[in-house]
């Protein structure tokens, strides 16, 4: 616990302006969907993120665990960047999707891909979490 505590504070020091202002997504893809990781209360990504300081956005009236079609990219404009849970941390061919590349948060590299394993788990979990969005919003400075 101690760890998981030490990495959240330097986190949040490091990345205090970003946390305050960054419109970030939590989405898992199974190809070929992508759905929403929203649900601090059941799911493991969006609770460390909460506890960072982090505020999930909002998706044009998308939430908890909503799918977003390949079709409907667009959706994700918004987002400054993008935390891709994947079995393996493998999107296979999603990168070389044309659609996905015009998101805004892709086409800038704002986004990291992280194995899905860590939906559920311990603290262990929770601190690789920590180290993978640590990752996500170095790209936003």
């Amino acid at each position: 616990m101690a760890a998981y505590d030490k990495a959240a504070a330097d986190f949040r020091t490091r990345h205090a302006a970003s946390l305050r202002n960054a419109r970030v997504g939590i989405l898992a893809y199974y190809d070929p969907e992508l759905s929403l990781v929203h649900d601090p209360v059941k799911l493991l990504p969006p609770q460390v993120f909460t506890d960072l300081g982090g505020q999930l956005a909002t998706i044009k009236g998308r939430s908890g665990t909503d799918k977003v079609s390949l079709e409907n990219l667009d959706l994700l404009d918004d987002l400054d960047a993008i935390f891709l849970l994947a079995p393996k941390a493998d999107i296979g061919g999603l990168d070389s999707n044309k659609l996905w590349r015009r998101v805004p948060a892709v086409s800038r590299s704002r986004v990291v891909v992280a194995d899905e394993r860590t939906y559920y788990g311990s603290i262990y979990s929770a601190t690789e979490l920590v180290t993978q969005f640590d990752k996500l919003f170095s790209t936003l400075t």
